[in-house]
């Protein structure tokens, strides 16, 4: 065997670097292989992070319209049936009083059925408890059209607000289930639409209905909607709870898939349940929690507040049928009629309202950053209501005019009725709506911003349905010793009364909370120590 190759067999081969030895070999050759394996690339090696929800933008809208029309089977319930109060009168021969509190009935159920059906939602999901909800709204309908007796009719008047209540509520979960931040405003856009359309044809559809084929035809009507609803949703409406289906791409059990996943496989639901996805469990708690808001005295003053002020509209939209039916001789499809500039009135005061939060809001928040020189890019978040950031000056910025015109249109409207023309009757029933949904939605917004939660929405609904069952329940014995602009400008007076809160509230608000920060970090600092 020659030298060279004697070298060539004594070369070694065995490197930790697999290209080593062909650099011992042919030293002279330098490839691009080799110098490519010899640097040190880091690599990514981080997934993308998943969609907040798998659903196309389409499903989502057409889910929204889904839940949408469910939740409006609420309000309509509610709205459809004021125009029918005489006739109810008249087919049990009771007298406008007890015909008022078939209206309290309903009303008051409406606010303590969120105590039942949220823990429940929460636990066992959205699909089934919509489906149980929808169930006893159907089933107390067809009652109502066979029922004989007036204690019947008030036992299944309160069921058909115990399954109306949780509709629009569940409907509001789904979409925060499943709608990223910037989806949402487009998409409670269109629920809270649909919502408000029910209230300005609801009154109409109860004229209409009562007047030319009686009382019953009206649940008729009621329960061929839900009816209808109700399949669409047993067909269309996953479950989206995300402690159950996270963010859709979770393999649900087939009682929790639409009727058109189970017969067709949906891609959008490709995996496993993940164990680490639970619901929320359910206690003796769950149920009561919300009480613990009705001791807080921070939130008291607003819930009290928004409470009269919803009253006081509920009253206005519940006797407008016996009072006008009565003082002007309408007929009941045209006292249904006379409900469109009110629910207009409604409408209006929500969008314009819905915006000029946001106006109100955008300037408060530029001011406070050019003060405290923070950048504009930075977003403000709640760490910031602790911090003295003024977040009443940015709620109640439009709030104190529009409560004044409230209170004068109240007041005035009662004296309107007492004139021989409706027409004065109307236009100020149409500014009474309007600004009670704007203090109503000003005044939610701004309990949201302190208390984020459903918890707090749930104890909101109880305490405004309750006061409006009380003032609906005892106005008509009210009326029969004052006339109604006495009576109204009493029920304003009591805002008038009221509202100085709000001014307690700009002016010392971001001051006590910021004083109450500061007193929860010195105890959190005395208790290190010890924990």
């Amino acid at each position: 065997m020659s030298k060279s190759a004697r070298d060539y067999r004594r070369q070694p081969f065995l490197h930790s670097e697999p290209l080593a030895s062909f650099k011992d070999l042919f030293p002279a050759i330098q490839t691009r292989a080799y110098e490519e394996n010899q640097r040190r690339v880091n690599v990514d090696k981080r997934l993308p992070e998943p969609p907040f929800h798998v659903f196309c933008f389409k499903k989502k809208i057409l889910l929204t319209c889904l839940v949408s029309v469910a939740g409006l089977l609420s309000p309509m319930s509610g709205s459809i049936y004021f125009p029918a109060i005489t006739a109810v009168v008249e087919e049990f021969g009771i007298n406008g009083c007890v015909g008022l509190l078939t209206v309290t009935v309903h009303v008051v159920v409406h606010g303590i059925a969120p105590f039942l059906s949220t823990p429940l939602s929460e636990r066992w999901g959205r699909r089934p408890i919509l489906i149980a909800a929808m169930l006893v709204f159907s089933g107390a309908n067809i009652g109502l059209v066979f029922v004989k007796n007036l204690a019947g009719f008030f036992l299944l008047r309160a069921l058909q607000s115990l399954g109306a209540a949780p509709l629009p509520l569940i409907g509001a979960a789904i979409i925060g289930d499943m709608a990223t931040t910037e989806e949402s405003r487009t998409l409670t856009t269109l629920f809270s639409s649909v919502l408000l359309l029910s209230l300005l044809i609801s009154p109409v559809i109860g004229g209409a209905l009562t007047q030319w084929m009686g009382l019953h035809c009206m649940f008729w009507f009621l329960f061929a909607l839900s009816a209808v609803v109700f399949i669409l949703v047993i067909i269309i409406l996953p479950e989206t709870h995300r402690g159950i289906a996270g963010n859709g791409t979770i393999k649900l059990a087939k009682l929790r898939q639409p009727l058109f996943n189970i017969l067709r496989q949906s891609s959008d639901t490709a995996f496993d349940a993940d164990t680490n996805l639970a619901p929320a469990n359910l206690s003796i708690s769950s149920f009561i929690e919300p009480l613990r808001y009705l001791v807080n005295w921070q939130l008291v003053p607003s819930l009290l507040i928004g409470a009269v002020a919803f009253g006081i509209v509920a009253t206005v939209v519940t006797t407008t049928a016996p009072l006008f039916q009565a003082r002007y001789n309408l007929s009941i499809l045209l006292s249904g009629l006379a409900y469109l500039p009110g629910a207009v009135g409604c409408s209006l005061g929500y969008f314009l309202t819905t915006y000029r939060v946001r106006s109100d809001y955008s300037i408060i928040e530029a001011r406070y950053k050019r003060t405290h020189g923070i950048a504009e890019h930075v977003t403000m978040d709640a760490s910031y209501l602790s911090r003295g950031f003024p977040i009443e000056h940015a709620r109640f910025r439009s709030a104190w005019w529009i409560t004044l015109i409230f209170i004068g249109t109240t007041s005035g409207y009662g004296f309107a009725l007492q004139a021989p023309s409706i027409a004065r009757a109307l236009i100020l029933q149409t500014f009474v709506t309007g600004n009670a949904t704007a203090i109503l939605l000003i005044n939610g917004v701004y309990i949201s911003d302190l208390y984020p939660g459903a918890s707090v929405i749930t104890i909101v609904n109880l305490v405004r349905f309750l006061m409006a069952g009380l003032m609906i329940g005892v106005i008509q014995k009210v009326f029969k010793l004052l006339e109604t602009g006495l009576t109204f400008s009493i029920l304003a007076g009591i805002m008038l009364f009221l509202s100085p809160i709000m001014i307690l509230q700009w002016k010392y608000g971001p001051r006590l909370r910021e004083k109450n920060h500061e007193s929860s970090e010195d105890l959190a600092d005395m208790l290190k120590p010890i924990v």
